[in-house]
């Protein structure tokens, strides 16, 4: 019975710890962004590191226009209760002789998870003044989460 009891226990403190680990997005992600409007499959590869502290998010993207060249910019945002992610790209990392983009973007994100993977999907645009402007740039993303990434 003794045995029984502190079995299960410990399969209540391991459900209890899986779910809150999955609940946290710290880590490595990594997949693509479309670029020239919502139903474009063009588009580059990027890399997102994200440290989650309750719910705020800090971390960088990382977007490969080619083999040879990385634009690098800080993110600032927050995750809310319902898995949905809001950030914004704060700051252009300069790499040698790299100029600063054209624009900065804005995500928002959901977070979906499940006992086998999770991923992050959803829309970015350009941060512009003129929001129903046709020149706007935006797309979509979508990544996963690189396996045995912890912030």
């Amino acid at each position: 019975m003794k045995t029984w009891t502190s079995l299960s226990l410990l399969c209540v403190l391991l459900q209890f710890a899986a779910a809150a680990q999955s609940k946290n997005i710290s880590g490595l992600w990594e997949g693509s962004i479309t670029m020239g409007g919502l139903q474009s499959t063009a588009g580059y590869k990027i890399e997102l590191w994200l440290e989650q502290k309750g719910a705020e998010i800090r971390g960088k993207t990382y977007v490969h226009l080619s083999s040879d060249e990385v634009v690098q910019m800080t993110i600032k945002g927050t995750m809310y209760k319902d898995r949905s992610i809001y950030f914004e790209e704060i700051e252009f990392i300069a790499a040698d002789g790299q100029h600063t983009p054209a624009f900065h973007r804005r995500y928002q994100l959901i977070h979906n998870r499940s006992i086998w993977d999770a991923s992050l999907e959803g829309y970015w645009q350009e941060i512009t003044n003129e929001v129903m402007s046709d020149t706007r740039q935006l797309g979509r993303i979508f990544l996963k989460k690189v396996e045995g990434s912890k912030a």
